[in-house]
C-alpha cells in the first residue's frame, strides 16, 4: 500500500486515467490493455464529466455492458422492421408514412446527438461559454449550423430507403391501395404477365433504381461539398 500514490493529494487527470503517461499510478499496476467499457468511466461519460480519476478497469462490468449492448442491438434490429408496424396499423398512404416516420427517426436522432456531443467540446463553443453567451444562442449560432451538413446528407440517404420500403410493401400487397400509382404495385401487376410483356415489370423497376441511385449520388455530392475531407 505504500507504493500507491496519495490520490487525494494528486491532481485530477484526464479521461485516460491510469493509461495516461502522467498518471500517478506505478507502471506495474497500470492495465496493459485499456478497455472502453469501464463501468465507472461509462457512468461519468454519460453524466457529461470531462475528467476521470485513475481507476483500474472493471472487466466484469465491461463484459456485462457488452452483453447488454448486444441484446439491445438485437431488439433494435427486430424493432426496425417497418413491415410489422404496417401490418399492425393497416395499409394506406398515411399509415405507410406514419410507419416510416416512427421507425426512421432513430438513426437521425443518434446522428444529431453525436454531432452535438462532438461540437459542444470545440474551442469556439468553450469561448462562447466563457464570455457568458446564453445556451440558446450557442445552439442556434454555433452547434446547429455546424451539425446541419451531416444531417442533410443523412436525409438524402433516408429518402431512397423510404422509396424502396414503399415499393416493397406495394409489391407484397401491403402498400398504397389502387388506383393510387406506385412502382411496387406496377411491378406486382406486371409480374403476372412477365413472360408475355416483360417491359411492364422492367419499366417501374428501372425507374425505381434510377431514383435511388440519383438520391445516393446527391448525398455523395453534398457530402463532398460540405466536407472536402471526405472526398476519395
Amino acid at each position: 500500500m505504500d507504493a500507491l500514490p496519495d490520490l487525494a493529494a494528486s491532481p485530477r487527470h484526464d479521461v485516460c486515467g491510469p493509461f495516461s503517461p502522467a498518471s500517478p499510478w506505478p507502471r506495474r499496476l497500470r492495465p496493459r490493455h485499456p478497455e472502453p467499457g469501464h463501468g465507472r468511466s461509462c457512468h461519468r461519460a454519460w453524466r457529461g464529466c470531462r475528467r476521470e480519476l485513475p481507476c483500474i478497469p472493471d472487466r466484469h462490468h465491461s463484459r456485462d455492458a457488452r452483453r447488454l449492448l448486444q441484446r439491445q442491438g438485437r431488439r433494435a434490429h427486430l424493432a426496425d422492421h417497418h413491415l410489422i408496424l404496417v401490418v399492425l396499423i393497416g395499409r394506406g398512404l398515411f399509415n405507410i408514412i406514419l410507419a416510416i416516420a416512427l421507425t426512421g427517426w432513430l438513426g437521425m436522432a443518434r446522428l444529431v446527438r453525436g454531432q452535438t456531443l462532438s461540437i459542444r467540446e470545440r474551442e469556439y463553443v468553450e469561448a462562447a461559454r466563457t464570455i457568458g453567451t446564453p445556451n440558446a444562442m450557442i445552439l442556434s449560432r454555433h452547434i446547429l449550423p455546424n451539425a446541419l451538413g451531416p444531417i442533410i446528407v443523412q436525409a438524402t440517404y433516408l429518402v431512397p430507403a423510404a422509396i424502396i420500403f414503399e415499393a416493397f410493401l406495394s409489391l407484397l400487397g401491403l402498400g398504397i391501395p389502387p388506383p393510387s400509382p406506385s412502382w411496387g404495385a406496377m411491378a406486382s401487376e406486371g409480374y403476372k404477365a412477365l413472360q408475355i410483356a416483360p417491359h411492364i415489370v422492367l419499366a417501374p423497376c428501372a425507374a425505381l433504381s434510377l431514383t435511388v441511385l440519383a438520391f445516393n449520388w446527391l448525398g455523395d455530392g453534398l457530402r463532398d461539398a460540405i466536407d472536402p475531407r471526405m472526398r476519395r
